[in-house]
C-alpha cells in the first residue's frame, strides 16, 4: 500500500473529496504554488466551496465537484489533461492553453473554469 491508510493524514496535509493532497494552507493541489489570494477561482468567498484550482504554465483550470454532473465532455476533450485515474486528475500543462480553454468552456455545467496567465511583457 502506497501512503498513509485513507483515514490517517500526516500533521498540516488537507486532502480533498477525491483524496488529492492539497498544498498547505492553499487551496490549490500538492506541488502548485498559488496561494489563496492570488487565485480567487479556487474558492470565491464561501469557505465551504468545493472548487480546487489545478495551476499550469500557461493556464490554470479550476474544477468545482459539487457542480459536476459528469457529462465527460473534458475527458472526451482532452483526455491526455483530464484523466480521472491519474491524480492530480486535472493537467493543465498537458496540451496547448488555448486548446485547455476550449475544452474547459465547453463544460456544460460550469464545474471547469479556466484562466490563462497574462504574457510577459
Amino acid at each position: 500500500m502506497d501512503g498513509p491508510s485513507p483515514g490517517i493524514r500526516a500533521p498540516g496535509v488537507s486532502v480533498d473529496q477525491r483524496g488529492d493532497r492539497l498544498s498547505p494552507d492553499t487551496t490549490t493541489h500538492e506541488g502548485d504554488t498559488v496561494p489563496d489570494e492570488s487565485a480567487p477561482d479556487a474558492r470565491g468567498t464561501d469557505p465551504g466551496s468545493t472548487r480546487r484550482t489545478y495551476v499550469g504554465t500557461a493556464i490554470d483550470v479550476s474544477f468545482d465537484a459539487a457542480l459536476c454532473r459528469h457529462a465527460a465532455a473534458c475527458v472526451r476533450g482532452l483526455p491526455e489533461v483530464f484523466d480521472t485515474a491519474a491524480r492530480p486528475w486535472i493537467r493543465p500543462d498537458a496540451a496547448d492553453a488555448t486548446r485547455v480553454a476550449e475544452v474547459v468552456a465547453r463544460c456544460p455545467s460550469g464545474a471547469l473554469r479556466s484562466r490563462m496567465h497574462n504574457p510577459s511583457p
